[in-house]
């Protein structure tokens, strides 16, 4: 499913990653450890398009998206998150959920933008903060 391929990035004279090669194959789970300054971050940066690796590939689903900007990672199914807890604070839990769950709509906005147009949506969203235990958050 996601394949790294000799991947390289450098920043001036500093070497963030050299040669990093890896596979995660579908339905499985891999995780990324290693001490601050181990280019964990820019592995991620890289493989999501936010930043350029100098040398090597990366493929999602056989498709080469080595160099590809993020937005068009993420309309493929791959996109990096953030360490933030408050990115869109005036927003509700429902709200924040269905951004997340359509991430790759042409105007993700909408439903909230039209309150009450997409209740299917809006089932899914209630059915996974339940599931998560936030359903009592909703709101």
């Amino acid at each position: 499913m996601l394949a790294v391929e000799d991947l390289g990035v450098r920043f001036g004279g500093v070497t963030a990653l050299d040669g990093v090669t890896l596979a995660v194959s579908p339905g499985e789970i891999r995780a990324i450890v290693g001490p601050n300054g181990a280019g964990k971050t820019t592995l991620f940066n890289a493989i999501t398009g936010a930043v350029r690796p100098a040398r090597g590939r990366v493929r999602l689903c056989g498709r080469d998206i080595t160099g590809a900007p993020p937005y068009r990672v993420a309309r493929l199914g791959l996109a990096r998150t953030f360490q933030l807890t408050n990115i869109f604070p005036e927003l509700t839990a429902a709200a924040q959920a269905w951004l997340g769950l359509n991430a790759r709509s042409a105007c993700p906005w909408h439903p909230f933008a039209r309150p009450g147009r997409d209740g299917a949506a809006l089932a899914r969203v209630r059915a996974l903060l339940a599931a998560l235990g936030l359903a009592d958050r909703l709101d």
